[in-house]
């Protein structure tokens, strides 16, 4: 891996070589062997395929019960957690119907209830205990915390995009502005 310094970054891949911006650095490594068509086609890739087809079905199923959410309540870590849970229950192979059922009971309904009934609180705590490992990893997470600010990188705030370099229309050129 090889580090360019200086104000001008060229980004894209070329003759085997491919550079990019990492940190506000302009790196250069060798290219992947791996084309598109390899990891389409070839049996090495099929559990990759199939990870990629399980999460196809798991967001949508997740952000349809993340929707459902109170706005106040609202979480992105709750999302992943919904779409985790989503991804265990297609393997297993459990039905889209029973995921969505399941999850609204276990995860979504005890957000809908108001917080002034202590008698559904309390109900609410003991479905916390029984539904497995997953419960504790939201009640682990604190899921009513703040967010946290969002590191917003700037790694090309700072560049002004210059053009593609002759020969090559994979490679774009970017001049750093000092700022």
């Amino acid at each position: 891996m090889a580090i360019k310094k200086g104000n001008i970054i060229i980004t894209g891949s070329h003759g085997g070589l491919t550079g990019y911006i990492s940190r506000g650095t302009n790196i250069f490594r060798k290219s992947s062997s791996i084309s598109p068509d390899r990891v389409k086609n070839d049996p090495s890739f099929r559990g990759f395929r199939e990870s990629g087809n399980r999460m196809k079905k798991a967001s949508p199923i997740a952000a349809s019960l993340y929707r459902k959410i109170p706005q106040k309540k609202k979480e992105f870590a709750m999302y992943r957690l919904l779409t985790g849970e989503v991804i265990k229950m297609i393997k297993a192979g459990i039905k889209q119907q029973v995921i969505r059922r399941t999850l609204f009971n276990c995860y979504i309904a005890p957000l809908l209830i108001p917080e002034h009934s202590p008698g559904l609180i309390n109900q609410t705590e003991e479905n916390r205990r029984t539904h497995g490992s997953a419960r504790a990893t939201v009640k682990k997470n604190n899921m009513s915390a703040q967010p946290k600010p969002k590191k917003i990188s700037s790694s090309t705030s700072d560049l002004v995009y210059f053009g593609r370099l002759k020969g090559s229309r994979k490679l774009k050129i970017w001049l750093k502005i000092k700022s």
